[in-house]
């Protein structure tokens, strides 16, 4: 591909532009290993390019664009990338979009590029559409999909986007769909991980994200794995649909779909968000639901949970508004929820809550939560209708003054 590597130097090789090439020839003559690369590049600019058709004959990771080591501010926007995959079963791994500069990165956008048909067959930890380590960094009105994950370890997963040990960063306004694993490893619209703090995530939409493993493995819509119990991380304002797994009799993140899957840390700030859950798992004793809050969780009063949809339509098996195997301690709020399911409301690993009324006495709260079909226009376009029960039934919060669409 297109290489510029400079010494590590603040504004070292500012206004370097990458843009306008065609880089998707297939065949003998495609390119490998890296499309666009910028080490060292204070200040980088990569738009308007289109790759596809890498090669990867020999063992390694196809990187379609990487922003690596000392490319500490730069913009990635309108780069179209297509059609990249693995075949190599060992420790590899494709991605669309890969930022890893460093700590020291400053200011890094990630803009409006188109990633889809991507598939990996190997064990690699970092297949996705974008992946980030750095903090600063900003991931907004990107559209992935059809991302295939064929590399059979549970160690590793299939990420729409992943923030891995990020800081004072934002994912928002991108379309997720489509993120598929066959395999052992699990699916994720939108992957938190690592030491990531202040990370703000909203206004996605997220949806077809499927573990289609027999065996029974997991697909989350959104993941918070974060290892610090003060992540400071806001999930608001995001859209999560159609996401399903085969099914297992367990609740942990491996086991199930979840809309949103809270597995790990703390310092949540979860909502305004609507989640539907309408697509059925093939085996009736997996307990999928919108929601579930793991056991791991244990830090007190380190999840705000308020002024969300967390609806269950599927038409078979156990199925649930909310799963949480954590201490009704570990809120410091939760309340004004919509809990709606046609199985029950809601299951903590060993009791099921069978009603409102259960769950309410389970967490402790939730005095203004209701449990009613909150009539979405359709099971994929989650707008409510005019005659919907939930106008009115919410709580304004502060610094949270629009919603999906206004």
């Amino acid at each position: 591909g297109v290489y510029a590597n400079a010494v590590v130097t603040t504004g070292n090789g500012s206004g370097t532009l990458f843009t306008g090439n065609d880089l998707n020839t297939a065949g003998a003559n495609s390119i490998r290993l890296v499309g666009l690369y910028a080490q060292g590049v204070d200040g980088v600019t990569i738009s308007n390019n289109n790759i596809a058709n890498m090669s990867n004959s020999l063992a390694e990771s196809p990187r379609a664009i990487w922003l690596a080591t000392g490319t500490n501010s730069g913009t990635v926007s309108q780069n179209n990338i297509s059609t990249l995959a693995s075949t190599n079963t060992g420790a590899f791994a494709v991605a669309g979009i890969y930022v890893t500069p460093g700590s020291g990165a400053t200011a890094i956008t990630v803009n409006g590029n188109t990633i889809s048909g991507l598939t990996n067959a190997g064990t690699g930890t970092t297949f996705g559409g974008i992946i980030t380590t750095s903090p600063n960094t900003n991931v907004t009105n990107n559209t992935i999909s059809n991302l295939t994950q064929n590399g059979a370890s549970s160690s590793i997963g299939a990420y729409g986007i992943v923030q891995s040990g990020s800081s004072n960063a934002t994912i928002s306004g991108n379309t997720i769909s489509g993120i598929l694993s066959t395999t052992s490893a699990t699916a994720s619209g939108i992957n938190i991980q690592g030491a990531s703090t202040g990370v703000n995530i909203f206004r996605n939409s997220i949806s077809n994200i499927k573990n289609t493993n027999t065996t029974g493995w997991g697909a989350q819509g959104i993941y918070l794995g974060s290892t610090s119990t003060t992540a400071n991380t806001n999930v608001y304002n995001n859209l999560v649909y159609d996401v399903a797994a085969d099914g297992f009799n367990g609740i942990t993140a491996t086991d199930n779909g979840y809309g949103i899957m809270v597995q790990s840390g703390g310092g949540y700030n979860i909502r305004f968000n609507s989640v539907n859950m309408n697509t059925d798992q093939p085996d009736i004793v997996g307990r999928p639901a919108a929601i579930n809050i793991s056991s791991s969780i244990t830090t007190a009063a380190s999840l705000d949970i308020r002024d969300n949809i967390f609806a269950n339509t599927q038409t078979t098996g156990n199925r649930y508004a909310i799963v949480s195997g954590a201490a009704n301690t570990v809120f410091s709020n939760i309340n004004y929820n919509d809990y709606y399911s046609t199985g029950l409301v809601g299951y903590n690993g060993t009791t099921e809550y069978t009603n409102l009324a259960a769950w309410q006495a389970a967490s402790a709260q939730d005095a203004n939560s209701v449990a009613v079909n909150p009539q979405f226009t359709t099971p994929t376009n989650l707008n409510l209708l005019a005659a919907s029960p939930l106008f009115g039934s919410g709580v304004t919060i502060a610094g949270i003054t629009t919603d999906f669409v206004n």
